[in-house]
């Protein structure tokens, strides 16, 4: 089992001092880095010569029923690499906090998890129950910037219709295969559309797509350097209706097939393994099916019209 550890990331940093207001419920953590050198986010040289230091503040998760804030004695560094434009850079915590963040990245999970799942004013009234102080404003940015992202590289891309409104107006949805999440929408489903999004992302290497001429050629003008494979979901319906229409067009020897019989009295094994209330309420569920059949057909041989039998 992994040892607890207060620390957002024991690697990074050194807990140096805890305090706890019981007026506010707050308890306040005092923390300073252990890293002997940093990286300049430009030049990606490390650098040991530090110009001053200064005081991070991050909202971290709760403890206990109280919020926890964490102080950071950070540095900044000056840069050695003279070809560099930045001089002066401050040292980064990514596993702690993304730059000029005032949360931690754990704490930033989770809302952006409790927004998902109820939206900003009910994200933040559970929030504050559970001793984190945010506002309904914030998730909702949390949730843009977590579904933003259209800027993100994609190499393994989705492409698939919907609809608007059925039959009338469709439009296309672009999904990260890697991410499993959608990263746009077009407003139509035509080659050019799809085509001039293409465009703008070179580094697609893999398009999935149905079978429609229109994303054919949209992918083929858009990304020459992509593979088009054809999704599962397509491949397996078209599978089906091919088998299918090769059974109807050999139907008459079908006929013709002798399947051996062991024994008559034998049980089979989808009867045996089967659940039987299951099987009840598929019989029953088939019993009403049939029954609301024959019934229509009644209606239609007294010439009833098809408003009438629906509304009946």
């Amino acid at each position: 089992m992994a040892p607890f550890n207060l620390l957002p990331d024991a690697t990074q940093l050194e807990l140096t001092n805890i305090t706890i207001d019981h007026i506010t419920h707050e308890i306040t953590a005092i923390a300073t880095t252990r890293a002997m050198e940093a990286l300049c986010p430009l030049c990606h040289l490390p650098s040991r010569r530090v110009h001053s230091r200064y005081k991070r503040q991050w909202a971290d998760l709760p403890c206990c029923g109280q919020s926890v804030r964490w102080i950071v004695e950070a540095r900044r560094f000056r840069c050695q690499n003279p070809d560099c434009s930045r001089n002066i850079f401050c040292e980064r915590l990514p596993t702690c906090a993304v730059a000029y963040a005032r949360r931690t990245v754990r704490a930033t999970r989770v809302l952006t998890a409790l927004s998902f799942a109820l939206g900003g004013r009910a994200g933040a009234h559970l929030a504050e129950d559970l001793s984190m102080q945010v506002s309904h404003d914030t998730r909702v940015r949390l949730i843009r910037k977590e579904a933003n992202t259209a800027d993100q590289l994609v190499r393994i891309l989705g492409v698939d219709n919907w609809s608007y409104r059925r039959g009338k107006r469709y439009g296309t949805l672009l999904l990260n295969l890697e991410t499993h999440r959608p990263i746009d929408v077009l407003p139509d489903r035509t080659a050019a559309t799809l085509a001039k999004w293409l465009a703008n992302h070179p580094e697609i290497l893999v398009i999935s797509r149905d079978r429609g001429g229109e994303y054919a050629l949209g992918s083929r003008q858009g990304a020459p350097q992509a593979v088009q494979v054809a999704d599962r979901f397509h491949v397996v319906r078209h599978l089906a209706e091919v088998l299918e229409r090769s059974f109807h067009r050999h139907r008459h020897l079908l006929k013709h097939i002798h399947l051996p019989v062991t024994n008559e009295n034998a049980i089979p094994l989808f009867v045996r393994y089967a659940r039987p209330d299951r099987e009840h309420r598929k019989k029953q569920a088939r019993d009403k099916l049939v029954e609301r059949y024959e019934a229509v057909q009644r209606f239609v041989k007294q010439g009833v019209s098809h408003r009438e039998i629906a509304r009946r």
